[in-house]
């Protein structure tokens, strides 16, 4: 394909940028992705200077982990915390940092913190791994929006920041962070674990650590980067190999599918070798091999907090850890059910102003046809209701179809006297399980 070099012809630099955005024992797998990463790609060749990870760092020491300092990514995996950096823990891990570090912010390198450096002949790898939702994905305290991730991508094309770019998105909807909105000009090619309308799977249950250690979209990358030659695999290749594992044998879910790789932008990108982002060097005895699926348990990431709260009420050794963990369940079961109750009410309540029935907006999930509007709603959602970054309500809160109708300033109003309204009976009712 012209103008797209063999990894032999490629003098320029590899840039790696690895940012797992969300922190917590119960999201422990999302870290344990990026550190994963680091190492496979310093196995193959890339600088450590070249590479930047973002990442909340509350896994080693954490109380709740039985192997301090020590991180696994598969069932009985080696560590793969070790030797990783911090370049970005703890509160720099922000939208802004994220965005900084990627466009080589001068404020940020100024003030001692590490970013790319990339020029106009370099190629940038970016893996993100986290939750997400409806053109959002989620850090500690905010959301990062899909146009704003692309406005930066934008510029960076127009300063000649790179030559190409390979981004790789693992969250739930991840498509709607490119779908639509990327460009397929701007020599960006990238890969979302999800369509636009998908939840993403977790997986691998490790007992002892009581946490889902794996994802459906990692570890298929993982297994098929830890065997492949990157010198004679294209990225295309390897995003087919991605999309086709949409099933697991003996797993029915809703929808048909798990979750179903997509791919956006300069497609012309994929008949690239992947040596030309991930590295030249062939490893033949990699330190961290690849995984089997064989021991894992497959979970929407809707449904983990619900699977982790039962399988630690089952399998709790003592009469008050079993009281504590039943006390959790009943917070989540009960603000899932309060949220559902409340937020069909309320389509129902403005069913004339609409013209949809409940039962579409919350089965049917139209089209955002105006970005800016959705925005301002999910922003004002998030600051005057619930903070969507530190909880699970995106899947619920996202009927997001209803934007359409939100340019009425009426419906606008009507939605936030309701949600704060409710946000007073919603803390009552966890205040008295949490008291019961």
């Amino acid at each position: 394909v012209t103008g797209l070099p063999k990894s032999s012809e490629f003098t320029g630099k590899r840039w790696i940028v690895l940012c797992s955005s969300y922190g917590g024992w119960d999201n422990y797998l999302f870290q344990a992705n990026v550190y994963h990463a680091y190492h496979m790609f310093i196995n193959h060749g890339i600088p450590a200077e070249n590479i930047i990870i973002m990442h909340t760092d509350d896994l080693a020491n954490n109380k709740l982990n039985p192997t301090p300092n020590i991180v696994i990514n598969k069932i009985n995996g080696p560590d793969v915390y070790h030797g990783v950096p911090k370049h970005y823990i703890k509160n720099d891990v922000t939208p802004k940092n994220f965005l900084g570090l990627l466009k080589g912010d001068p404020e940020l390198k100024a003030a001692g913190k590490r970013v790319v450096e990339s020029g106009p002949d370099d190629h940038i790898f970016v893996y993100f791994t986290d939750h997400g939702g409806q053109g959002f994905v989620r850090f500690e305290t905010e959301l990062l929006y899909a146009t704003d991730l692309v406005n930066v991508l934008q510029k960076m094309h127009q300063d000649k920041r790179y030559a190409k770019m390979l981004f790789y998105l693992e969250a739930c909807e991840a498509g709607s962070m490119f779908d639509k909105v990327l460009p397929n000009n701007i020599d960006v090619y990238a890969v979302a674990s999800s369509k636009p309308d998908q939840l993403s799977w977790q997986c691998c249950y490790d007992y002892h650590r009581k946490a889902m250690v794996g994802g459906h979209f990692s570890n298929y990358w993982y297994m098929d980067s830890e065997i492949k030659d990157f010198n004679t695999e294209t990225i295309e290749t390897q995003f087919k190999y991605l999309a086709s594992h949409k099933h697991i044998q003996g797993l029915i879910v809703a929808n048909g599918t798990l979750e179903e790789a997509q791919h956006y932008g300069n497609l012309s990108i994929g008949q690239m070798l992947l040596a030309d982002f991930f590295g030249p060097k062939q490893v033949s005895n990699a330190t961290i091999v690849h995984r089997s699926h064989n021991k894992c348990e497959y979970v929407s990431m809707n449904d983990v907090a619900i699977k982790l709260a039962k399988i630690n009420v089952k399998t709790a050794t003592s009469v008050s850890e079993k009281i504590r963990y039943t006390h959790e369940l009943k917070q989540v079961l009960w603000g899932r059910q309060y949220a559902d109750k409340h937020l069909r009410q309320y389509l129902q309540s403005i069913e004339g102003l609409t013209g949809l029935g409940a039962n579409v907006i919350l089965n049917t999930k139209l089209e955002v046809n105006n970005r800016d509007c959705y925005h301002k709603f999910v922003q004002a959602f998030n600051d005057k209701c619930f903070n969507l970054a530190q909880s699970d309500l995106e899947e619920t809160f996202t009927a997001y179809g209803l934007n359409n109708g939100l340019h009425s300033q009426r419906l606008y109003v009507h939605y936030m006297q309701l949600w704060t309204k409710l946000l007073g009976e919603w803390f009552n009712i966890v205040l008295d399980i949490q008291i019961k």
